[in-house]
């Protein structure tokens, strides 16, 4: 029972959505289906989903949503139709299909053009539903570098320090330990309770927000920094109410001399919710230890998932973010950039798909993130020079529950990730241009 207010979110989500004719200006919809089922009260439309192949596209359709039993009648579509588009803004049908069919196949497609899709579920007694959009480009998939590192049993989120001797990982107990990334066997616990750390610019620290737990809840406590060397701690700073404010998405800065991190800390709210939503950039001075704000994005309705400094202009930052809504399967967080000086937010892809998190090559010209265009999370590069996408991984060919934990640029060229790939956890590497 502890389910039912969730299963019926969702109901209400879908017959609201199932209930409101289409008004999208970029569909034009011909032709009624015949009915393969009558007396239906809820329409359980179809999303989709692509692969690519060079020059060619894979299509894979299936229901979108998962409706409880209700009084009235739940239905399949009778058909479905299948539009294209080029640039996201014509679209044109190019098939109806069956709704027994699950997959379509398109060829002699062009490798350097972005493609659009759209379906439309049809049923002869109820509103259609348009699904929403997906985008690819064709091309060869392949497969990563693997290089047979693993990392011990029960790691989840690892770091690798500058100078790639040494990487400290996490594990489920949310301990951190440090081993030698080229032999990374089961290392040597240094401090525990803590989702976030990262190694500093000298190679042997390694700064971290230690945790405290308060009834059933971890709350950020302590910012402080471990020195693998000689085994001590320093606190840079203690949050006396932990119940105030937390600090999370620790980065070191790019000249060394003290390190950002996003926090609701004085964010200027009125409400419970503005407090527990609005975060802002701030930076502590590993000297002196004073905290600076650098943002303030509550007046402005803005919610950052994460952040990332430029490299060829410290100080100033590339973030995902967007004006903030209460479900999160509806939120929407586009790339902008973020100048400290006049405190501007300039947007620099802003699009209708969905973006989990960045990283900025070294050289600053690429940035790394995770989209769901395809319908399926996969990591791209935004290259700000070309403004080019290019799609990196292919999921559907690392087996079943493939996943991946911790993207990071190896170097300008060369992306390392950790795979889920056949069941089994590899490091692995993409090289991109």
């Amino acid at each position: 029972m502890k389910y039912l207010p969730y299963l019926l979110l969702l109901l209400l989500f879908a017959c609201k959505k199932e209930n409101v004719s289409p008004t999208d200006p970029q569909i034009t919809q011909t032709g009624n289906p015949d009915c393969t089922e009558q007396g239906c009260g809820f329409l359980n439309a179809y999303g989709l989903g692509v692969t690519r192949e060079d020059g060619a596209l894979n299509l894979s359709f299936g229901n979108n949503s998962f409706l409880i039993n209700t009084p009235r009648k739940i239905c399949s579509p009778d058909a479905i139709d299948l539009y294209q588009s080029e640039d996201n803004v014509d679209f044109r049908k190019i098939e109806r299909l069956s709704p027994d069919n699950f997959s379509y196949r398109i060829e002699n497609l062009d490798n350097d053009i972005m493609y659009y899709f759209k379906i439309v579920s049809l049923h002869c007694e109820l509103d259609s539903v348009i699904s929403k959009t997906i985008a690819i480009k064709p091309g060869e998939s392949s497969l990563p570098d693997f290089s047979g590192k693993e990392l011990p049993a029960g790691a989840e989120r690892f770091q690798i320090s500058n100078d790639n001797q040494s990487v400290i990982y996490r594990t489920t107990s949310d301990y951190w330990y440090i081993t030698d990334w080229n032999n990374p066997i089961a290392g040597q616990q240094i401090f525990g309770r803590s989702f976030d750390a990262r190694w500093l610019n000298d190679n042997t620290k390694i700064a971290y927000v230690e945790l405290l737990k308060q009834d059933n809840y971890l709350r950020s406590h302590k910012l402080n920094i471990y020195d693998s060397a000689t085994q001590l701690t320093e606190n840079l700073h203690t949050i006396l109410n932990p119940e105030e404010y937390w600090i999370h998405n620790i980065k070191p800065s790019s000249n060394g001399k003290s390190i950002f991190f996003a926090s609701n800390k004085d964010n200027g709210f009125s409400t419970s919710k503005e407090q527990k939503v609005y975060d802002n950039l701030w930076r502590i001075d590993l000297d002196t230890k004073v905290l600076t704000q650098l943002s303030d994005f509550l007046p402005i309705d803005f919610d950052v998932r994460d952040f990332k400094e430029d490299p060829l202009s410290p100080n100033n930052f590339y973030l995902l973010g967007g004006p903030y809504v209460d479900f999160s399967s509806e939120r929407k967080f586009d790339l902008y950039y973020y100048n400290t000086t006049d405190r501007s937010l300039t947007p620099i892809l802003e699009d209708e798909f969905q973006e989990s998190f960045i990283e900025v090559s070294p050289s600053g010209d690429k940035i790394l993130f995770s989209s769901n265009r395809t319908g399926n999370d996969e990591l791209w590069i935004y290259n700000l020079t070309t403004e080019n996408l290019t799609q990196i991984t292919d999921k559907h060919l690392y087996g079943t529950n493939s996943s991946w934990r911790n993207t990071i640029w190896k170097d300008n060229n060369t992306l390392l990730t950790y795979i889920f790939y056949n069941e089994e956890w590899k490091f692995g590497e993409f090289e991109v241009e």
